[in-house]
């Protein structure tokens, strides 16, 4: 059994999120329905409030408190965006990691249930393998199930008319 390899993680594993403390926010499930998102010609949007002058805002009755906040508000969202690319990366790197390493204790267990059943058959008695008999029975649950949903979809075809498949020991009609 081999186990899976991949490449060393080189990105940050220290995240800080303490310089934006202050403006986290916990909202209770379901909150975040029906919140409006950004949507496409933001950037248009964005240049044509840069591009026009106080004059203008003020000719337009635009609150200047409303523009400037609006700049802070983009400003945080590209601290965020990058915040949340960088914890998504940190997320998919420990997943991947917890699952290679899963992976290859499965692939163990295997190794040792194996040896404990070829030990039994060689001396031709389960003692050898006795004390490994829950390792024995965990490794092979995937295989006991396969082979119960071979013969579970067997039967369905035999209640439907249909003739089983052809396997080991059978022989096809003549």
């Amino acid at each position: 059994m081999a186990t899976k390899e991949g490449s060393s993680y080189e990105g940050p594993v220290v995240i800080d999120l303490s310089p934006v403390k202050s403006q986290l926010v916990d909202l209770s499930p379901g909150a975040m329905k029906g919140m409006r998102a950004e949507q496409p010609g933001m950037p248009d949007v964005l240049k044509e409030l840069g591009d026009s002058t106080q004059d203008q805002r003020e000719d337009a009755n635009i609150p200047e408190h409303v523009y400037q906040r609006i700049l802070a508000q983009t400003a945080d969202l590209a601290t965020f965006r990058d915040y949340e690319a960088k914890l998504a990366k940190a997320l998919e790197v420990v997943t991947e990691t917890r699952t290679k390493i899963e992976n290859d204790r499965e692939d163990d267990i295997g190794i040792l249930a194996k040896a404990a059943r070829d030990t039994a058959d060689r001396q031709k008695s389960a003692v050898a393998a006795a004390p490994f008999e829950k390792t024995i029975k965990y490794n092979s649950q995937i295989a006991d199930k396969a082979v119960a949903t071979r013969k579970k979809n067997a039967e369905a075809k035999q209640g439907a008319g249909q003739p089983p498949a052809q396997g080991a020991g059978q022989t096809p009609p003549s």
